[in-house]
C-alpha cells in the first residue's frame, strides 16, 4: 500500500492524481493521440509541469498495461549518450529484476560489450557502451527500436528536452531518428522541451526530417480557478486552514507559475501549524529571498552591466510585451532599442528571460519567478 506523502505539495517527480492539479484538457488531448498512433510535440516554459503532465498521462496508459518509458535527454551531449539513456530506460521498463536486467542488457547489446553499474545509494542502474563509430550508433538505434516494435504490449516513449539533439556534435540527429521511427507501428513518441525556438523549428520547418511529424500541446499556466481550491483543499484535507488573503497572495505572488507555487506552499504548509494566513505567507517569502539572495546578486557577476539592467528591468514590468518600445526604454533608462534587442536576445539564449504568449500576444518575462520578485522588491 503506498504511504500518504508527508507534504501533499509534491516538487520533484509524480505521487499520484491525488497531488495532481488540473491539466484535465491537456491529459485527454495526449491520451487521444496516443490511442490513436500520433507522436505529439510538448512545450512549456521551464517547471510550468510538463512532466507531471506526462507522468499523470502514463500513469493513466499503465493502467492499460502497457509500456511507458521517460528519459530526460538535458544533461546529455551526445547521440552515443542518448543512446545509453534510452536504452538504460527501455531496459528497464521491461525488466524489473537486477539479474534480469544485466542479462537483457547483455543480449541486447552484445555487440558493443555493455558495461552495467549500479548507483550505491539509489540501485539505478547505468549502462555504457562501447560505441566506436556512426555505424555502430545507427545499429544501436536500431536494435533498441526494434526491441520496442517487437514487445507484445504497445509501447509510449516520451524523450524530454529534446532540442538537446541540435547541440549534438553530430550532424542531423533528428533525421537519423526520425528514419527508424517513422516505421514504427507499436510505439508511439512524445517530444517535449522548454526552450521553444530550439524545439519547435525540429517540427515546424519544412526542411526538417521531423516536419509535421506531430500534433502539438503548448502548455499554459494553471488556471486560478482550478489551482486555488486544489491548494485549499491540500491544507483542508490535513486540517490545516487556509486564508482566502493568503491563497490570492501565494497565487498572485507566483502568478501561478507551477514549481514556484508549489514550493511556496510547501513551505508554507510545513510551517502551519492550524491556520495560514496572508503575514504567514509573507514570512515565508522573506525567508526565500534572504536564502537565495547571494545567488540572486551573482547574477550581476555572470552577466554585463546593461543585461542586468535589463533584466530589473523586466523584472519590474513582469510582463512585457514590447520591450523596443519608447517609453519602456526611457522608463528604465536603457540606452537604444537596438542595444535592447541585443542583450535581451543574450538573456534568453542564457534562459533568463523567457517568451511566453500572454493575452493572446508575445511577451517576456525572467523564467525565475522568486528572482523576478526579488528584483522588483529590490530595485523597484
Amino acid at each position: 500500500m503506498k504511504k500518504e506523502a508527508i507534504n501533499p505539495f509534491i516538487l520533484y517527480g509524480y505521487e499520484g492524481p491525488e497531488y495532481f492539479c488540473d491539466r484535465e484538457e491537456e491529459t485527454a488531448q495526449l491520451l487521444s493521440a496516443f490511442r490513436n498512433q500520433r507522436n505529439v510535440t510538448l512545450y512549456s516554459p521551464r517547471r510550468y509541469g510538463k512532466t507531471g503532465l506526462i507522468q499523470h498521462a502514463f500513469h493513466q496508459l499503465d493502467a492499460e498495461d502497457g509500456i511507458t518509458i521517460y528519459i530526460d535527454i538535458y544533461g546529455t551531449t551526445s547521440l552515443k549518450e542518448f543512446i545509453e539513456v534510452l536504452g538504460q530506460a527501455i531496459v528497464q521498463a521491461v525488466e524489473q529484476d537486477r539479474d534480469g536486467f544485466i542479462h537483457r542488457v547483455g543480449r541486447l547489446f552484445k555487440r558493443l560489450r555493455p558495461k552495467v553499474t549500479f548507483d550505491s545509494l539509489t540501485g539505478e542502474p547505468a549502462i555504457e557502451l562501447d560505441i566506436q563509430s556512426k555505424a555502430e550508433e545507427e545499429q544501436t538505434l536500431r536494435d533498441l527500436f526494434a526491441f520496442l516494435e517487437e514487445q507484445p504490449k504497445r509501447c509510449w516513449v516520451a524523450i524530454d528536452e529534446f532540442q538537446q539533439i541540435n547541440n549534438y556534435p553530430e550532424k542531423q540527429v533528428d533525421g537519423v531518428l526520425r528514419s527508424y521511427i517513422q516505421h514504427l507501428s507499436q510505439v508511439q513518441f512524445l517530444f517535449s522541451g522548454s526552450q521553444k525556438h530550439l524545439l519547435l523549428p525540429l517540427f515546424t520547418d519544412p526542411n526538417r526530417p521531423f516536419f509535421q511529424s506531430t500534433d502539438f500541446l503548448h502548455l499554459e499556466k494553471l488556471r486560478a480557478e482550478a489551482y486555488g481550491p486544489f491548494i485549499a483543499h491540500q491544507f483542508k484535507r490535513h486540517n490545516k486552514h487556509l486564508s482566502p488573503t493568503a491563497l490570492d497572495r501565494i497565487l498572485t505572488f507566483t502568478r501561478r507559475h507551477t514549481y514556484y507555487t508549489q514550493y511556496l506552499c510547501n513551505r508554507l504548509f510545513g510551517k502551519t501549524i492550524d491556520q495560514a494566513t496572508e503575514e504567514d505567507v509573507d514570512a515565508v517569502i522573506i525567508d526565500i529571498f534572504e536564502e537565495r539572495e547571494p545567488i540572486f546578486y551573482n547574477y550581476r557577476n555572470l552577466i554585463t552591466p546593461l543585461q542586468f539592467k535589463l533584466l530589473t528591468a523586466i523584472a519590474q514590468e513582469a510582463v512585457l510585451f514590447h520591450p523596443t518600445a519608447t517609453d519602456f526604454i526611457q522608463r528604465h533608462q536603457l540606452n537604444s532599442a537596438a542595444t535592447v534587442r541585443k542583450s535581451l536576445q543574450s538573456l534568453i539564449d542564457k534562459e533568463l528571460v523567457v517568451e511566453v504568449f500572454e493575452e493572446g500576444k508575445t511577451a517576456y518575462q525572467l523564467n525565475d519567478v522568486f528572482l523576478a520578485q526579488w528584483l522588483a522588491w529590490k530595485y523597484g
